[in-house]
């Protein structure tokens, strides 16, 4: 039974890991992970909750490879404890993990009452032993010494005189089999999400913020646009960037937490600076035209990185953000969004 038992927790594990890297992947690609980072609590207890899942799978892996008769006593203590405190995080890891994602946390004592029994086991001997408060009943527990194995436990409740037995392996099992489901689920909404997500803006093309790009980008050597007294090549450029931003912001929450937004900043940059400096925008002198279509130049090549981005980003909403797997775990970036 055992090995069986160690097979199944191998596997467990793989499949774990598996669907984390699964939903850090739709996090990382999608507009929640945008939402995240407008929230910084929310963000670390997301990826707080996805990395300490990850590691208490490899706590729970590596525990069933320790055999009782390779450890003294207080290794035995040390591990035991160690692995009911690994069941009681890893249950809130998970209601920290969903609740992050703004999903519904999990009622462990009315909907999983095997889960919760875990949970009172680990607060019965690892969490309040010596004044265990239950039911606003006061009493103490002590595991049994002679007892004592990796396996299996035996503990007394003082109030009750009463010996509890609890199955490590099996309730290793048990709660890993429910995480891997619940991870499952979790899965499912992200990509539900993105679906609807995609099928909400895939027809709203980016790319027609544009409409006025190669006209405005003709201009830069016409004595009439972009000067002091021009009232429309300038604002062809707003109307763009405006056009952008509105879209990004409906779509992605700020467009400022956009990877596109550095270049949106510099094209207002250079536009405002030309605006303020009269010199230049009227070519005063043979220098001052130089430097003035130089920052146009550099103003629509910015422009163009832009609308290259959105043409790309329109295809990945056409394609549905199909992407090469990897098996790595990568730290999402603070506050940008990666797009495919």
């Amino acid at each position: 039974m055992y090995k069986n038992d160690l097979r199944d927790l191998n596997s467990l594990k793989e499949e774990i890991l598996e669907l984390l890297d699964k939903i850090n992947e739709e996090l990382c690609r999608t507009y929640k992970q945008n939402l995240l980072c407008e929230n910084n609590t929310k963000y670390n207890k997301c990826y707080s909750a996805i990395y300490l899942l990850q590691d208490i799978a490899e706590t729970f892996s590596f525990y069933k490879t320790c055999k009782d008769e390779t450890l003294s006593l207080g290794a035995k203590y040390l591990m035991i404890y160690g692995i009911l405190e690994s069941l009681f995080m890893q249950q809130n890891a998970l209601n920290d993990l969903l609740n992050s994602l703004d999903f519904s946390n999990i009622n462990y004592k009315n909907s999983y009452p095997e889960i919760f029994k875990i949970r009172e086991i680990r607060n019965d001997i690892a969490g309040h032993p010596t004044n265990r408060d239950k039911n606003k009943t006061s009493y103490s527990t002590y595991l049994s010494r002679p007892d004592l194995s990796l396996n299996k436990i035996k503990y007394e409740e003082s109030e009750k005189n009463l010996f509890v037995e609890f199955d490590i392996n099996e309730s290793i099992l048990i709660q890993e089999k429910f995480i891997k489901e619940q991870l499952k689920i979790i899965y499912e909404k992200l990509v539900q999400e993105k679906i609807e997500h995609i099928n909400k803006f895939k027809n709203d093309k980016l790319y027609k913020c544009f409409q006025e790009f190669l006209y405005a980008q003709s201009k830069i050597h016409s004595g009439q646009f972009y000067s002091q007294n021009d009232d429309l090549g300038f604002k062809l450029i707003e109307g763009i960037l405006e056009k952008l931003k509105e879209k990004l912001s409906v779509r992605y929450a700020n467009w400022e937490k956009t990877y596109l937004a550095d270049d949106i900043k510099k094209v207002e940059k250079i536009k405002n600076f030309l605006i303020s400096q009269l010199d230049i925008l009227n070519e005063t002198n043979e220098d001052n035209k130089f430097i003035k279509i130089n920052l146009l130049e550099n103003l629509f090549t910015h422009l163009k990185d832009l609308k290259d981005c959105c043409i790309k980003i329109d295809n990945e909403y056409e394609n549905g953000f199909e992407f090469k797997k990897t098996t790595e775990l990568p730290v999402m970036p603070a506050v940008k969004i990666n797009f495919i």
